[in-house]
């Protein structure tokens, strides 16, 4: 494949490692001290294997710090220029390896991003927290009406708008600087309406302390984008919100909010290798 998540962790059975392949280019994270020793092994592989014309390491996370590792990131081979363009689903993204999120981008939600084709055409389309825009081209290239994404970062907003001209889609797709919790709410009291709404906000937690709180701010910000929706319009969260909260705690987040005949509802695949989602509209409660 041109571009793929390589390893994905312990759904590859390699804790910690992973490796995010872009074109000929190649970036990974070791996260944890036991990976970490087998880097030079991991490059070593990648070079026989791929014979890459880069490999870049992003371990500025903090998790390195509770083993004892610096967080760092740089090249692992010859320096190259790390602001690159792939093809994904018939369209272009620009990537930045250095600056980027991550590895650079979500390469995990690609399946994803194809899924939303079955939701989106003729629609009015709205996807908060967009980043980059990913979402909002698949949304406007599979045929939607209009597409609004909202991000607080100017930077990740001005690379969504030049991912849109990249694939002719600047008519189409539209995107603010705004806090997307606030704009919502605003909308809210406005009686602002969407066909769409595609949800998929940062994680509210790190850690197992703080996972109460973390699902009372993934109720709030989902009745905000359920409270947008049209009649039976379709509402989508690609992504599980954090690894912390389990998926029946996260689906209890969800299903006590929804309005019979309001709207359907898309939940991600509990384990998101691939990034299938398994669960495809889901229209009954957990028990």
């Amino acid at each position: 494949m041109e571009n793929c998540r390589l390893i994905f962790g312990e759904a590859d059975e390699m804790p910690a490692l992973i490796i995010d392949k872009f074109n000929d280019y190649f970036v990974l994270q070791t996260m944890a001290l036991g990976i970490d020793r087998w880097k030079p092994a991991i490059v070593n592989a990648l070079n026989e294997i791929f014979q890459p014309k880069g490999i870049y390491e992003r371990n500025d996370v903090p998790v390195r710090e509770l083993e004892g590792l610096e967080q760092k990131k740089g090249f692992l081979s010859e320096p190259f220029d790390t602001n690159i363009i792939i093809n994904e689903n018939g369209l272009k993204f620009h990537v930045d390896i250095v600056g980027g999120q991550k590895t650079g981008y979500f390469l995990d939600q690609q399946d994803n991003r194809r899924a939303i084709q079955h939701n989106v055409k003729g629609a009015d389309v709205l996807e908060a927290f967009c980043y980059t825009g990913t979402f909002s081209c698949h949304a406007g290239y599979y045929g939607a009406n209009s597409v609004l994404g909202l991000d607080i970062s100017e930077h990740a907003v001005n690379t969504a708008r030049r991912n849109a001209e990249l694939n002719g889609l600047q008519d189409i797709c539209k995107f603010q600087a705004v806090n997307a919790f606030d704009q919502l709410k605003q909308w809210t009291r406005e009686e602002r309406k969407f066909d769409v709404v595609i949800l998929d906000p940062p994680a509210f937690t790190k850690s197992r302390e703080n996972i109460q709180k973390a699902i009372t701010g993934y109720k709030e910000i989902n009745l905000r984008g359920m409270k947008l929706l049209k009649p039976g319009a379709s509402w989508l969260r690609p992504a599980a919100p954090t690894w912390w909260i389990p998926l029946c705690s996260s689906k209890r987040s969800i299903w006590p909010l929804k309005t019979p005949g309001r709207s359907s509802a898309r939940l991600p695949s509990r384990h998101r290798r691939k990034t299938i989602p398994s669960s495809g509209i889901s229209r009954t409660p957990p028990t």
